[in-house]
């Protein structure tokens, strides 16, 4: 009679009463047994009223708000009986039987519901809203590459968002959800997201912890160490030598002697080559350390008499053209051949 109502006939009438009463002062209320949409026969892969902010209601429902002068879209209040807990939703279909109403079971989830629990509904209105921001509750959701893209095509899925509730989103076949933080404008618990500009911000998800950066190591040095080139030189793992075998003569035995030559000069030429500099990150090498010239003695060779002065061609000279008799009054016994000493000109 009452299409697999769950009241009996005193309650139901009574509730009945009460729908009507709240329809002569042009608003709605009512009360229903709420169930999760997984108890529905036609929820089977519908993402939008299992992952959605929509409830189902029965088709009387459609029938009592048709007659009433109420705002569009319908939003509904729902608050479990016997206490204070409410959300706010929307309504997708008028498909569920007489005396049921089918949720989400986040909404169940979020009022603390059973099976069958008694919940009271009540059409409201609600502001639009421009600002809302959402925490994940898992790291799962950093994973996302464009999240805001993703909420703004789920978001569609909803009417009506509550403040500090936690909601459900699909993506990639992964379900996230995400609490409702902050809601702007604040004057009331809830917003309506229907045809409005919605600003999203995240908060940081539950159980992120920030990457510790690797310690960084700090050996102490000095100076001198930086100055010596030697410290950071790669030793050469092997000495390049080419032809290192032996020789061998057509008559027989080994040439030895050019074999070591060989190898002599190979040597010589491999040792020329410098060793390859390595430095370590924030080192640089500025050169060799500079050796100032030592200062020449000016006053003379070391171990000289210190207060002699140097003078130049100080050796004797001698004369090729031999001395004219009678000049110059000398004695005869001097040879015209012999040669003046002690006269620096020719």
């Amino acid at each position: 009679m009452f299409g697999g109502g769950d009241f009996d006939l005193p309650q139901h009438a009574y509730y009945a009463g009460a729908a009507r009463r709240g329809a002569q002062r042009g608003g709605y209320e009512h009360h229903f047994r709420a169930y999760s949409v997984a108890f529905m026969q036609s929820a089977d892969n519908r993402e939008e009223l299992i992952y959605g902010g929509k409830i189902v209601m029965p088709a009387s429902a459609l029938g009592e708000l048709s007659q009433l002068e109420i705002e569009y879209p319908m939003l509904f209040e729902i608050t479990k009986n016997g206490t204070q807990d409410s959300i706010f939703a929307g309504v997708l279909e008028f498909v569920a039987e007489e005396g049921r109403c089918y949720l989400p079971s986040w909404m169940m989830q979020t009022l603390k519901l059973d099976e069958g629990s008694l919940i009271h509904l009540k059409n409201t209105s609600l502001p639009l809203g421009h600002f809302v921001k959402l925490q994940a509750q898992s790291t799962k959701f950093l994973e996302i590459t464009d999240p805001r893209a993703v909420l703004e095509r789920s978001l569609r899925n909803y009417s009506a968002l509550t403040k500090e509730s936690i909601i459900e989103i699909k993506y990639n076949n992964v379900v996230h959800s995400l609490k409702i933080m902050e809601i702007k404008p604040e004057a009331s618990r809830g917003i309506s997201v229907v045809e409005t500009d919605l600003e999203v911000d995240f908060d940081t998800p539950v159980g992120y912890v920030d990457p510790i950066p690797p310690p960084m190591s700090y050996q102490p040095h000095s100076i001198g160490s930086e100055m010596n080139i030697d410290e950071h030189k790669v030793a050469q793992a092997e000495k390049f030598s080419a032809f290192k075998g032996s020789g061998q003569k057509l008559k027989g035995g080994d040439v030895s002697s050019s074999n070591s030559t060989n190898a002599a000069r190979t040597t010589d030429a491999t040792s020329a080559i410098p060793e390859a500099l390595r430095l370590p990150p924030g080192k640089l090498y500025l050169g060799y350390p500079f050796v100032p010239l030592k200062k020449k003695d000016v006053d003379g060779p070391a171990g000289g008499d210190g207060g002699a002065e140097s003078t130049a061609f100080t050796g004797a000279g001698q004369s090729l053209r031999t001395k004219k008799k009678g000049m110059g009054g000398g004695s005869g016994g001097s040879s015209g051949s012999d040669l003046t000493k002690g006269d620096g000109r020719l």
